[in-house]
């Protein structure tokens, strides 16, 4: 299936050095809305008349996040939206508590792989595009879910994998 329109991102960034570059990687892919903060991306998304497919944050201090006005309202307002993280050294307990809270979907370290982006992105968009036009006619599994036992000496990596899995089971 192929999608009707360009993928949109909004981008939010604290670097205009690094929205350039991620103009520059993404650009031709993708149309990118970028925003320098949390409110002037919440009005945007008020008032526009798509969704984007993704919102990609970009910032220099990953932890000043775990407030963002931007990433709780499009949790709880617009949870269709994937909402992807770009930084450098993330520490695993910040990222552990970021997708507990459900304020992030997916993370990447720089260097960052552009197609594994790029996937994420128009699986997002594909999906969203699938369920608009399709009616929902999936069934609930029957029987019990798979039991999954994690063993791992880091409570946090622990945590971090039962979250991945238990998102995954609702995908």
């Amino acid at each position: 299936m192929a999608t009707s329109t360009v993928a949109e991102i909004l981008l939010r960034y604290d670097d205009d050095q690094e929205r350039q570059h991620f103009e520059t990687l993404f650009g031709d892919d993708f149309a990118i809305q970028a925003f320098a903060s949390d409110q002037t991306a919440l009005d945007h998304l008020a008032s526009a008349s798509t969704l984007p497919a993704a919102i990609v944050l970009m910032p220099d201090q990953p932890d000043g996040h775990l407030e963002s006005s931007l990433l709780s309202e499009v949790r709880d307002r617009y949870p269709s939206i994937l909402k992807i993280l770009i930084g450098d050294a993330i520490a695993l307990n910040l990222l552990v508590t970021l997708l507990d809270d459900q304020l992030i979907d997916r993370c990447f370290e720089k260097p960052v792989d552009l197609d594994v982006i790029r996937s994420h992105v128009l699986a997002a968009a594909l999906t969203r595009e699938a369920q608009s036009s399709a009616p929902d006619t999936r069934k609930a599994p029957e029987g019990p879910s798979p039991a999954i036992l994690i063993v791992d000496d880091e409570q946090t990596a622990t945590r971090y994998l039962s979250r991945q899995l238990a998102h995954m089971q609702t995908e």
